[in-house]
């Protein structure tokens, strides 16, 4: 309804229209009980990775989106590269053109990456154009859990309370560890 009603109103050609989510599914409704006495419906599954919500292991981050602006955005993009929800905001400001100064840019924790969604190198996949994009060199990204599992419902396999995401070319390392130090687990994402 959202999209004919932006039709209607001649509005779709430059609109973004995103559909996202900010975490991984829930864990299975047969696992979970809620607080209160609710039950949890899982909606979703991670596919291959490990984790969902309430974990910072790729199934609890790892999430995919759809951006459509017709007039901007070409269908026939796709990226697997590394997207953040922080990034939003400046990509979103570049793709506006909207200028900022160099000190409003570096106060924002994403950067600019409308690169992923507007360009690309062309390749074939299965008689299929498409354009397959990595991300752009990053800083680090990290992720902090900071609520206590318990009243939630259980999350299967519990990760650390923080990660660090390194988006460096040619690297795709993910460090996991608790502020005790207690646990610690370092991963190559490219290999697992």
């Amino acid at each position: 309804r959202l999209l004919d009603e932006l039709d209607a109103l001649s509005l779709r050609e430059k609109t973004l229209v995103v559909f996202t989510t900010d975490n991984g599914p829930e864990v299975p409704a047969d696992l979970a009980d809620c607080p209160g006495g609710l039950r949890c419906f899982s909606v979703g599954d991670p596919g291959p990775h490990r984790g969902r919500k309430r974990s910072l292991y790729e199934g609890g981050t790892h999430v995919p989106f759809i951006a459509s602006m017709p007039s901007t955005i070409r269908s026939d993009v796709f990226s697997a590269g590394a997207f953040s929800s922080a990034d939003w905001l400046p990509t979103v400001v570049a793709m506006a053109g909207v200028n900022i100064t160099e000190q409003e840019a570096e106060g924002m924790l994403g950067q600019d990456v409308s690169a992923l969604l507007l360009q690309g190198d062309p390749r074939v996949d299965g008689g299929v154009s498409t354009y397959h994009l990595a991300r752009p060199p990053h800083r680090a990204m990290m992720f902090e859990y900071r609520w206590s599992p318990r009243g939630y419902a259980p999350c299967q396999d519990v990760s650390p309370r923080w990660a660090i995401r390194d988006w460096l070319p040619g690297s795709d390392l993910k460090l996991l560890a608790n502020d005790d130090g207690s646990r610690t687990e370092l991963f190559n994402l490219s290999a697992e």
